[in-house]
């Protein structure tokens, strides 16, 4: 339930409020061989609400320091620019599940189509500023280790909140949502919100369109049984949470439009209606699911 946002660190919150093991995580990250960082896990709570609120710290002695709209905040960060091939490569060579890489690549690949197009630019060209650095692969890769730990088969997101104003980006004054937000939010049923501030970051919005189905509503068939909280950072006037509801075992929504049917139509004219129950039957027998006959009056009275 996105009503103050998407973000990645937001998701991982809520998956680790959900039971995804802290530990796990800090195991399976360390397969990426990303260098020095720190994880950060704390309980937290947003207008009343008890949430799980994680990030990640890199050391003062890092390079090209910006400012980096990580994740429902302006935080001053120090990283490195890296493009697209540059992330793949650390993705492949890490030791995580095939899988894994695999999913992760693909939510990459969808914020550099977004980034390519924004800028004009073909997608081996884009260094991802927002997006390019060791906290938001630590998000991405964190929020499929969560989704696969806790052996989730399908996600519905609600209608996305996006915020409203503007931010400042690597290139100066963006509108919210950021251009690239906007463009990966395509397809979906988005909403400003009151809150002036970018509560849907890249980040979110590549994962809600690459892992995510959207459900205005809750489901009929979903019946949550665990519900779990992710914390943003900022202190708004509605909970900056990530509300996630579990749903477990047969209550999931089963996929519709599994098979496909034809109906099959015609006007008959000036049949002897003592054949109509005949030509019925024998639809019925060649393996029509169901037949039936609608009177009609056609030209000239018939």
């Amino acid at each position: 339930e996105a009503f103050a946002g998407i973000s990645g660190n937001m998701l991982v919150g809520a998956l680790l409020d959900l039971g995804f093991p802290f530990a796990v995580l800090q195991q399976e990250l360390a397969k990426l061989h990303l260098g020095e960082y720190r994880l950060i896990l704390q309980k937290v709570n947003k207008c009343g609400i008890a949430a799980t609120y994680f990030n990640m710290q890199l050391p003062s002695n890092h390079e090209h320091e910006h400012e980096h709209h990580h994740e429902n905040a302006t935080i001053p960060h120090h990283h490195e620019h890296r493009n697209y091939t540059d992330i793949l490569q650390i993705l492949q060579g890490s030791d995580l599940d095939k899988t894994v890489q695999a999913q992760a690549a693909q939510v990459f690949k969808v914020l550099a189509v977004a980034e390519a197009k924004v800028h004009g630019i073909t997608i081996e060209k884009i260094h991802f500023h927002e997006v390019g650095a060791i906290d938001t692969i630590i998000d991405v890769v964190g929020c499929i280790l969560g989704l696969t730990y806790l052996q989730i088969d399908k996600v519905y997101i609600s209608a996305v909140t996006t915020g409203r104003g503007f931010v400042q980006c690597a290139h100066g004054l963006m509108p919210v949502p950021a251009p690239a937000t906007a463009e990966l939010l395509q397809g979906l049923v988005t909403q400003k919100g009151g809150v002036a501030k970018e509560l849907t970051t890249p980040t979110g919005a590549a994962l809600a369109r690459t892992l995510m189905t959207q459900a205005l509503e809750i489901p009929a068939a979903f019946i949550a049984r665990q519900i779990g909280y992710g914390a943003g950072t900022w202190e708004l006037g509605i909970p900056n949470v990530l509300r996630v509801n579990l749903s477990e075992g047969e209550t999931s929504v089963p996929d519709t439009a599994t098979e496909q049917l034809h109906i099959l139509a015609c006007n008959v004219d000036n049949l002897n209606p003592e054949i109509y129950p005949y030509v019925v039957e024998q639809a019925l027998k060649l393996g029509a699911l169901d037949a039936w006959i609608t009177p009609i009056v056609m030209k000239k009275g018939r």
